[in-house]
C-alpha cells in the first residue's frame, strides 16, 4: 500500500513538473469575456540575455542564438483567440510561437503563426500587433471601448503594428508602425518615428514568420523603454486578412527582464531542483515511517 502511495505522488510530480518546464498556458480564457486577469495569472516570461546575440533581419531564424538551449526560458506558445460574444467556441484560434531575446543594446521577437491566406493585400491584410504598457493603472487584454485606458485607470500603451502589405517584400527589414494610446484614444500617429524593425518570410504559404527588432532604450515620449529590471506587461493580436473584424486576441503577460550581469539561468532548473527536493522529502518520510513499523 505504501508502494502504491509512493508511486501515485511520484507520478503526480512529475506531471506537475513536464507543464511547469514549459510556459504553455494551463487555462482557457477568451479576452472577449472581459478582464482576462479574473480568469487565471499573468503568464511569465523569462528573457534570456545573450550579449553574444546579433540579428540578420531578414525573417528567417537562422542566427545561432535563437537555437542555443540557454535561451528557450524565453520561448513561449500564445493562444489567441477571437472575441467571444455568447457561449459558443471563439470562431478563430490561432497559436503563436513567440520567442524574445536581448542583448545589450536591442530586445528580439521572433513569431512564428499559421495562416493559410499569405497573398499580401493593401488594406485586408494580414498582420500583427503588440500592445505595450508604459504606465497603465490597471492594464489588461480587455478592449470594450477600441484602443483606449480610460477603463483601465488611465494611462499609456505602446503599440507595434505590422502589416503584410503589398509594398512590403519579404526578407527586407520594414519600419512598423510605432504608435501609443492613452486615456481616449491614439496620441502619437506618427510611423515615421518608428524604431521597430522586422522582416518577415512565409513558408509554403501557410505559415508567418517574422523577426522583430528594437532598441531596448529610444529617446521618444510615447515608447516603452525596456531599461528597468521589471517586469513588463503586454498582450497581442493578430489579423487574418481583416484589420477590424477577423482577429484575434491574446491574454496578458510579462517579459521579465532581468538587466543584471549575471548569466542566464538554465532552462527548468529551478524546477528540476523543487522536484529532486520534493522527492527527497518523500523518499526520508517513507524511511522513517518503515524505521517506525519496524
Amino acid at each position: 500500500m505504501i508502494v502504491l502511495k509512493k508511486k501515485a505522488i511520484i507520478t503526480i510530480l512529475l506531471v506537475i513538473f513536464s507543464f511547469s518546464s514549459i510556459n504553455f498556458p494551463l487555462t482557457n480564457a477568451y479576452p472577449g469575456d472581459g478582464d482576462c486577469q479574473n480568469y487565471h495569472n499573468i503568464t511569465q516570461i523569462e528573457v534570456p540575455i545573450d550579449n553574444s546575440a546579433n540579428i540578420i533581419l531578414d525573417g528567417v531564424p537562422s542566427e545561432e542564438f535563437w537555437s542555443k538551449p540557454e535561451n528557450q526560458m524565453g520561448k513561449v506558445v500564445i493562444p489567441l483567440a477571437s472575441i467571444r460574444y455568447d457561449s459558443n467556441p471563439p470562431d478563430l484560434l490561432i497559436y503563436m510561437n513567440a520567442t524574445f531575446i536581448m542583448n545589450a543594446n536591442s530586445l528580439y521577437i521572433l513569431c512564428e503563426w499559421m495562416d493559410n491566406t499569405t497573398s499580401a493585400e493593401d488594406y485586408v491584410a494580414d498582420g500583427i500587433l503588440f500592445c505595450w504598457d508604459i504606465n497603465v493603472v490597471n492594464f489588461s487584454a480587455y478592449y470594450p471601448f477600441g484602443m483606449t485606458t480610460e477603463h483601465m485607470g488611465g494611462g499609456k500603451v505602446d503599440s507595434w503594428r505590422w502589416y503584410h502589405y503589398t509594398s512590403i517584400s519579404s526578407g527586407v527589414p520594414t519600419l512598423c508602425f510605432d504608435e501609443c494610446f492613452e486615456d481616449d484614444g491614439w496620441v502619437n500617429p506618427n510611423p515615421e518615428l518608428s524604431q521597430v524593425n522586422a522582416a518577415f518570410m512565409t513558408i509554403s504559404n501557410v505559415s508567418y514568420t517574422l523577426e522583430i527588432s528594437r532598441s531596448l532604450v529610444t529617446n521618444e515620449e510615447y515608447d516603452v523603454q525596456f531599461n528597468q529590471n521589471k517586469e513588463y506587461l503586454f498582450n497581442m493580436a493578430i489579423y487574418d486578412n481583416n484589420l477590424h473584424e477577423n482577429h484575434a486576441v491574446s491574454w496578458t503577460y510579462s517579459l521579465d527582464l532581468d538587466l543584471g550581469t549575471f548569466p542566464p539561468i538554465i532552462p527548468g532548473y529551478f524546477n528540476i531542483f523543487i522536484l529532486l527536493t520534493m522527492i527527497g522529502i518523500i523518499a526520508t518520510y517513507q524511511k522513517r515511517r518503515l524505521k517506525i513499523t519496524k
